[in-house]
């Protein structure tokens, strides 16, 4: 059987292939799914206008901001997952933090798991990779091992190294 490769999530080098590539290319379990690799674009005005909606839908209790200047990861977890984005405004007292999980509904991306790359033009570029809160288990992937003949024991040890599987019945 095949040993599960420790990736390095912290090297950003390592971060650009893996999310730049086709997950086929990469072996990953979960290729075939739609969203095992996404992309997404923003002008800087069509970011303002993400942002202030997304402030409006969700509620989010960030500044009353009238023009973001420019967005950037400020913190990654070790498994790749973006932790803090700095959104910076023409108005520097009115920078903030968006931090885990609001950073998908501020952005309208399916993950926390991506890059974030300023293209020449000024664009913003997300590659991502995943949907969802990096938990660990992608059903595709489990799905795949299914087909292979793998049993739920194995399925949930192979996303699960270091757990184990126990009744919790008081019979």
């Amino acid at each position: 059987s095949k040993v599960k490769q420790e990736k390095n999530f912290s090297d950003p080098n390592f971060l650009n292939s893996f999310f730049k590539q086709k997950a086929s290319i990469l072996g990953c379990l979960d290729a075939d799914s739609p969203h095992a690799r996404w992309y997404k674009k923003f002008s800087l005005d069509s970011l303002n206008k993400q942002l202030k909606t997304a402030k409006t839908k969700w509620e989010f209790n960030w500044p009353d901001f009238q023009k973001v200047k420019d967005i950037s990861v400020k913190k990654i977890s070790r498994t790749g997952h973006v932790l803090e984005l700095l959104v910076i405004t023409k108005d520097p007292s009115k920078q903030f933090l968006v931090l885990k999980d609001d950073i998908r509904a501020a952005l309208g991306v399916k993950s926390t798991f991506f890059i974030l790359e300023k293209a020449k033009n000024g664009d913003f570029q997300i590659y991502g990779a995943g949907f969802g809160h990096g938990v660990g288990l992608s059903q595709y992937g489990a799905i795949k091992l299914a087909k292979l003949k793998k049993n739920y024991r194995e399925i949930l040890s192979f996303y699960f190294p270091r757990y184990q599987l126990k009744s919790l019945s008081t019979d």
